[in-house]
């Protein structure tokens, strides 16, 4: 170095000759948060044995300085992203050196973490949310590392007590009760398939509040106070669901009265069903009516039915009185029966006429006496 103001600095000769080991810190070389600041065409210029004031052969190594006048300026991390390439170009002049003065690593005390790590493994994590079972787990393995190895610094066995005692802390993170959001759930993805059964108007509500359920049902960090919310919403969504109205009837009845033609009918009583047939339509297609509902449905068909039953044929003619009934023709009286003519057979008395009878008698008997004799003779 040059030196600071007011004062002098030894010449690097003059210390080498004393026998001082010398590191090059060249004050030409460096970068400064919030000012000036070595380029990497500058660093990968540096000359280890080019120290300020002379040059020193086999100097013990050199150094970059980062300043940080104005700290404000930018983060840490800011500038070892900007410095990287600086000091890779810087240390890529440096010439390949073997090792000296290592000083050996004094392995750290292992006992409390060792106590902790001991206790951990009885620990369960059973309930616990996912993100603070990964974190203890891993603490835990990386405490079991840090143990195994031989020359672990204190710096490392302090980094992995600490995480695993977070880790420990941790544990008392359980997740929430999701029974009952789970039963909510089941009874809400039930539903979905029977949509067109249910009035529209709160339907969205349900799918919305049963898709958040099931995210936070999934979420492994979810704990009551994540659980309640959703479960009440879903819960209040499924209470707002109502069945729609039945409306079959009324579908059948306007599919009839839709198929009617008007023609022929009085004007009036087609004014009449038309208004009906609107109206029952009107309600066919409001699909926020629910059960509730179904006595607007019901008037709507009993309306309806009336007109399509009052439709009236125009100029049809007006009935009229039946004729009487004509006297029936009087019946004629039945002609009298003809007197039956009196019996010709002669009366007692009459001499002539029975003098013809007994001759005629007479002759007949001796007719019927030969004819017996003659029999008689054949047969001996």
């Amino acid at each position: 170095s040059s030196g600071w103001w007011g004062y002098d600095v030894a010449k690097p000769a003059f210390l080498a000759e004393q026998g001082h080991q010398l590191v090059n810190t060249h004050g030409d070389w460096y970068w400064i948060v919030g000012g000036n600041k070595c380029t990497v065409d500058k660093a990968s210029k540096f000359d280890i044995n080019n120290f300020m004031g002379g040059t020193i052969e086999d100097p013990v190594g050199a150094m970059f300085c980062i300043w940080s006048d104005v700290p404000q300026a930018q983060t840490d991390a800011s500038v070892a992203e900007e410095v990287a390439d600086v000091i890779a170009a810087f240390g890529s002049t440096l010439p390949e050196t073997a090792e000296r003065n290592v000083h050996p690593i004094i392995a750290g005390s292992k006992v409390l973490l060792q106590k902790t790590y001991d206790y951990a493994l009885t620990l369960s994590t059973e309930g616990v949310t996912d993100t603070a079972k990964a974190a203890f787990e891993t603490a835990l393995a990386n405490a079991k590392i840090v143990l195994d190895k031989e020359n672990a610094t204190q710096d490392e066995i302090d980094a992995a007590w600490d995480a695993l005692l977070e880790g420990i802390w941790g544990l008392g993170l359980t997740q929430g009760d999701k029974t009952m959001l789970e039963q909510l759930i089941a009874k809400a993805e039930s539903m979905i398939p029977d949509q067109d059964k249910y009035v529209q108007d709160n339907w969205q509500t349900l799918v919305d509040a049963l898709a958040a359920a099931k995210e936070v049902d999934a979420d492994g960090d979810a704990m009551d106070e994540d659980i309640q919310p959703v479960a009440d919403a879903l819960f209040n969504a499924i209470l707002a669901q109502r069945f729609k109205a039945d409306k079959s009837i009324l579908e059948d009845l306007i599919g009839k009265a839709e198929g009617i033609n008007l023609d022929g009918y009085t004007a009036e009583s087609v004014a009449t069903f038309r208004t009906a047939l609107a109206n029952a339509q009107a309600v066919m297609a409001n699909e926020s009516l629910s059960e509730g509902d179904q006595a607007t449905v019901d008037a709507a068909v009993a309306a309806l039915s009336d007109a399509m039953n009052g439709l009236t044929a125009g100029g049809a003619p007006e009935t009229t009185d039946k004729p009487e009934a004509t006297d029936k023709p009087q019946t004629t009286d039945k002609p009298q029966t003809t007197e039956k003519p009196e019996n010709n057979v002669p009366q007692t008395g009459d001499s002539a006429q029975v003098m013809v009878y007994v001759v005629a008698l007479a002759a007949a008997v001796c007719l019927l006496s030969g004819a017996t004799v003659v029999a008689r003779k054949n047969r001996g």
